[in-house]
């Protein structure tokens, strides 16, 4: 989605982006026994198992799951499980009765609820995303010193900005009429107060 909002100069054009799109998963097979096999998209699968998620426009329940510990070899415990190990149950007794709810192409979120916890600090789904627009929306309320373009960018590859991963990948494809001289763009950054065992912040001395 491209806004454009007129300065009180036009010396100059500027562009502001934030992203829409947010990371989950893709059903790409259904078993006989009614499990969906899935891959990712933008996730890491190391944090998936056991996890909740809202399959399809129906938001169907599942959840995520592999071999019961009690059946794993003592090398399958030492490791997290690849994404090909994982399946989504939807509690379906079959395939026949799953394809009533689900099809193979269908998304699937995060069923991850919105919580305030601490002083100050709250959890959420795709909040980068959700900050994003919502400090693009909030300056679009004013008049801009120059002209800008203001960009909400959705799916990777096809939008202002492509390819939210890998990291520092973008590339910016708006029309070349437009022709920015400044492009900010909003999205996320790890917490600062981060615990030590994942290593020495970049900034820390």
């Amino acid at each position: 989605v491209l806004a454009f909002k007129k300065g009180r100069s036009s010396e100059k054009t500027l562009m502001v982006d934030a992203h829409m799109d947010e990371v989950g998963i893709l059903v790409n097979y259904i078993t006989e026994e009614g499990f969906l096999k899935f891959t990712g998209v933008g996730v890491d699968a190391r944090v998936l198992n056991g996890r909740r998620f809202l399959i399809g426009k129906d938001r169907i329940p599942a959840v995520a799951g592999t071999k019961p510990i009690h059946l794993q070899s003592l090398e399958e415990r030492s490791i997290a499980p690849a994404m090909e190990k994982l399946y989504l149950d939807i509690g379906a007794k079959d395939a026949q009765e799953a394809k009533k709810y689900v099809k193979v192409g269908d998304t699937g979120i995060f069923d991850s609820e919105f919580i305030c916890f601490g002083e100050g600090f709250i959890k959420g789904r795709a909040l980068d995303n959700r900050v994003g627009c919502a400090v693009l929306l909030k300056a679009m309320e004013q008049q801009p010193e120059y002209d800008t373009w203001f960009v909400f960018r959705c799916l990777r590859r096809a939008a202002a900005l492509v390819q939210e991963r890998p990291r520092f990948a973008s590339s910016p494809t708006l029309p070349s009429w437009s022709t920015p001289r400044q492009a900010p763009t909003t999205s996320k950054s790890p917490r600062r107060q981060r615990p030590r065992a994942w290593g020495r912040a970049p900034w820390s001395s």
